[in-house]
């Protein structure tokens, strides 16, 4: 499969969205500890409702 790869300018990154084909994924537990990250193909994630991310507007 053929991807592309998106012409940035690495002096001007902004918080929009880039599309991008892959997307680095890690995961951390509760004491601080990252397990080893991963590239996967775009896609949707897993997010528990408890997640502290949820409350980020308030």
């Amino acid at each position: 499969k053929a991807h592309s790869l998106p012409d940035l300018d690495w002096d001007d990154l902004g918080f929009g969205i880039i599309p991008t084909d892959y997307m680095y994924v890690m995961k951390c537990f509760g004491d601080g500890n990252f397990m080893e990250g991963e590239l996967k193909e775009y896609g949707n994630i897993d997010l528990s409702p408890s997640s502290g991310v949820l409350n980020y507007g308030q």
